[in-house]
């Protein structure tokens, strides 16, 4: 099953309401969650958690499984031979995805404007050509997404050099893994890629959840 989430903030949260959600994660993530100077990026990382510890029941986990996520030497948080999942946030909008029978990476992002060329040398030859031709943001940010898709699947994230790997194509090959990208369509405005290394079948739908 591959089960896909996702909320938004629409304002901040009280001190109380904040603290009752706070209490509802593993020492570990609250801690690091109450380090941010800022309110968004804390409320940000917080959902994340949340859309993260709502799912778990779908998958017939208890809430307390949030205790077992170990980190790689990558710091990408996993849970060791049950559930694979990933989560990304841009703008005010949060989104998770969670697998139990492939592993997963997701990125979302807002489309708005920015000065492409302060990213050239992330790109291939093909990628450049193509987002430059464009006047507008949306291949920019489309190959953007299938790029950050396939690091945070991949576990490496940005260890691994961006300009070396093409996402042109529905398929990336990253050091002998076929990572089979596909686009979600969840709000205007924003684009969603999410990229696992085996191939989903039928529609992938999002559902939104309200904390």
């Amino acid at each position: 099953m591959l089960l896909i989430t996702y909320t938004r903030i629409q304002k901040q949260l009280g001190n109380q309401e904040f603290q009752e959600y706070i209490n509802l994660l593993p020492n570990s993530m609250a801690k690091k969650i109450t380090r941010f100077r800022r309110w968004q990026d804390a409320h940000l990382s917080l959902f994340g958690k949340l859309l993260l510890l709502d799912t778990l029941p779908r998958f017939g986990l208890p809430g307390s499984f949030l205790e077992q996520v170990r980190y790689s030497t990558f710091d990408k948080p996993y849970f060791e031979d049950t559930i694979d999942f990933n989560s990304s946030h841009s703008g005010n909008m949060v989104i998770c995805i969670v697998s139990d029978d492939c592993n997963v990476g997701i990125d979302i992002e807002e489309i708005k404007a920015i000065p492409k060329t302060a990213f050239v040398e992330q790109w291939t030859d093909r990628e450049l050509n193509i987002i430059s031709k464009e006047p507008g943001y949306e291949w920019f940010y489309r190959l953007w997404t299938r790029k950050e898709a396939v690091i945070k699947a991949d576990g490496r994230g940005l260890q691994l050099p961006l300009q070396e790997i093409e996402v042109m194509e529905d398929q990336v090959n990253l050091h002998g893994t076929n990572w089979y990208l596909n686009e979600l369509d969840v709000l205007s405005n924003f684009i969603v890629h999410i990229a696992t290394d085996s191939m989903v079948s039928g529609n992938l739908k999002c559902e939104e959840r309200f904390f």
